[in-house]
């Protein structure tokens, strides 16, 4: 009987031991399981946030994506302000600065490459009836940038026939929204132009530089990335020109020119932060 009962007990500790053996296999095998599928999710997930990424970086129409990357707007279009804002472009293999993306998505540009022309050569004929200030049909400056200059590019499908600000400005004004009313109160419609004296103070970062009474060239030429140019604003005989700072020359001087123009609404913007190293790209195809 002892015999038996011994064989009967080593039976149930070996049935025992075989029942442990296959419980701790079974739990080796669902942990094994439930890490391989944390890893599968996790590497879900990483490509989830790789694909994000890859969002960020496939074109866009330019207002959607640069828009996002602005941190700050005045409430008429978003202004770049400052002497160093990442507002740097590539159009038509050259580089440009964005000077404000208007309320109609369209986007102003300005050169960074200068032209050097005098405002007008052109003098009225005989009886004709030709203001040489005005910038208009007969304007020399106005003839050249929109004919050899326009001419010239090969993304000018990309540009918007759009108006330019021309009225005129005394120089008295001390407050920005005066001087912009005076400058919209004419305008010339196109596709090449200049900036406003009123785009150049509204690219001021600081406030007591953007009017002419408070304007001070030691503390207001430092404070815009927009230099060395003529606008398209008169006093009515002699125009202004930007040149750490500003002031008025008479017409036929010749002067650097920095091209302005407006990109369509519907322009694409495929890569870039707007910085200097890492402008953005127009999509051109």
């Amino acid at each position: 009987m002892k015999k038996n009962g011994f064989i009967t007990s080593a039976l149930l500790y070996g049935m025992l031991a075989l029942f442990l053996v296959l419980m701790l296999g079974s739990l080796a095998i669902l942990s094994n399981r439930k890490l391989g599928m944390d890893k599968l999710k996790e590497a879900s997930i990483a490509d989830t946030k790789a694909g994000d990424e890859e969002v960020e970086t496939e074109s866009a129409l330019a207002y959607d994506y640069i828009n996002n990357r602005l941190d700050f707007n005045n409430g008429d279009g978003h202004i770049y302000r400052g002497d160093s804002p990442n507002n740097y472009i590539n159009f038509n293999g050259s580089t440009w600065r964005i000077v404000s993306i208007e309320p109609d998505h369209t986007l102003k540009i300005i050169s960074e490459t200068a032209e050097n022309q005098a405002y007008n050569i052109k003098e009225p004929n005989e009886g004709e009836d030709f203001d040489p200030i005005e910038w208009g049909a007969r304007n020399s400056l106005n003839l050249y940038l929109n004919g050899d200059y326009l001419n010239n590019l090969t993304s000018k499908a990309l540009i918007s026939q759009h108006n330019f600000d021309v009225g005129t400005v005394s120089g008295d004004e001390d407050n920005l929204e005066d001087i912009k009313a005076l400058t919209q109160d004419v305008t010339w419609n196109g596709s090449v132009g200049l900036i406003s004296i009123s785009d150049y103070f509204n690219s001021n970062s600081e406030e007591k530089c953007r009017n002419f009474k408070d304007f001070d060239a030691n503390d207001c030429s430092s404070t815009t990335y927009i230099n060395d140019t003529l606008t398209l604003s008169t006093n009515g005989e002699q125009v202004y020109m930007i040149d750490a700072g500003y002031k008025l020359q008479d017409i036929k001087t010749a002067s650097r020119v920095r091209p302005v123009l407006y990109l369509k609404s519907g322009t694409r913007i495929s890569s870039g932060d707007g910085s200097e190293s890492t402008p953005f790209e127009v999509e051109t195809s």
